[in-house]
């Protein structure tokens, strides 16, 4: 099969993901990874409410190569010959993401797909060169190849385009693109898979855009939303990974040099016109911007105190509970976000983040 094609060509990119309440987003994340070269997208809905499947519906009348899936009784009863290739502690810790990306592994057609990312619609694949030049079209000894995350600093305005965004760091995170081979290939949690136990190492060709603020109200709103099944990981019920929000950062124009702010924009809104879901976008903006209202609402209304959730709305222009004890742990982070923005991007411990930037002053001292 692959070996059969032409040097000049690109290898088949498929992309996997994981969508609850994504109508927002989903458009301009589908937009995005065509328009640089992926050959088809499938995306995973779950334990959603908002239009997500009417605006898919509409895509996919135009984009056949756009497909979708309602993953509700997938999630509930996977088939059980998943059991043995899930690992357990992704399974324990998230659940949603274990099952579709192993079913994405399973079922995945090896003759017209070369790879599968697996991305959230957070998180867009960014080359810096051709995919033909970064993907060998031969994957009969390829491994997963693995790519940093670029986490991007907050949005002023709601829904800005990703062309316009112009600030992040390099984190040492990262998320896995892997050769659809036949062979036994493993999910060991959402960044790394496995080949007979190897990962496959970085490739420096390409950065994952990982928009983790956005602006105020949707960090707010995306605070508030995690489909993990572990409630040690929330606060109050909103993520407690999270260290604030800021529009600090470091340039990074030149990773975004290819994203001419003009053409990718006018593209994406002919992308929305053609599809004839400009109304259903809006619908799911408005839902957004509710929302916020709503949590806003709800953190006011709090009687209890989390140091935890306290961090994480640090910038968010929401201020809690006025308690001596978190009142100085949010003056104390919003001293680290001034003083060291990457800190509040990275999902690196606060030691290990420390630690990078010690090294890298070095570096260039």
């Amino acid at each position: 099969m692959n070996s059969t094609k032409l040097k000049s060509q690109s290898p088949n990119i498929h992309l996997t993901g994981c969508a609850k309440n994504e109508a927002a987003y989903l458009p301009e994340w589908i937009f995005h990874h065509l328009n640089i070269g992926f050959s088809s997208i499938k995306v995973y809905v779950n334990n959603t409410d908002d239009n997500s499947i009417e605006v898919l519906n509409k895509i996919i009348k135009h984009h056949p190569e756009v497909s979708y899936c309602v993953a509700d009784e997938l999630i509930g009863q996977p088939p059980e010959e998943y059991e043995e290739k899930i690992n357990s502690n992704f399974y324990n810790t998230n659940k949603v993401q274990s099952i579709i990306y192993t079913d994405a592994l399973c079922t995945t057609e090896k003759q017209t797909t070369d790879y599968i990312a697996f991305l959230d619609v957070d998180e867009f694949f960014l080359p810096q060169k051709p995919l033909n030049e970064i993907f060998s079209l031969d994957i009969s000894n390829e491994l997963p190849k693995r790519f940093n995350w670029l986490l991007l600093s907050g949005d002023k305005d709601e829904f800005t385009s990703l062309a316009k965004c112009s600030k992040g760091y390099i984190d040492s995170s990262f998320k896995s693109i892997v050769p659809n081979r036949n062979v036994e290939i493993r999910a060991e949690d959402p960044h790394r898979f496995s080949i007979n136990g190897d990962i496959g190492a970085i490739c420096n060709d390409a950065v994952v855009l990982h928009r983790v603020l956005r602006s105020q109200k949707e960090y707010l709103c995306l605070l508030s939303k995690s489909t993990s099944n572990d409630k040690n990981r929330l606060a109050n019920g909103f993520k407690r990974n999270r260290r604030g929000w800021t529009t600090r950062g470091k340039v990074i124009n030149k990773y975004m040099a290819q994203l001419n702010a003009n053409s990718y924009e006018q593209n994406f809104s002919k992308f929305i016109e053609l599809c004839d879901i400009s109304a259903d976008l809006k619908m799911a903006r408005d839902g957004i911007l509710h929302k916020h209202t709503l949590i806003v609402d709800n953190l006011y209304s709090m009687k209890q105190q989390n140091i935890d959730l306290t961090r994480s709305l640090v910038g968010s222009g929401v201020e809690h509970i006025d308690v001596s004890k978190t009142v100085m742990f949010s003056l104390f982070w919003k001293i680290v976000g001034m003083l060291s923005p990457k800190l509040v991007l990275s999902h690196e411990t606060i030691k290990d983040a420390l630690f990078s930037r010690i090294r890298g002053n070095k570096k260039h001292s």
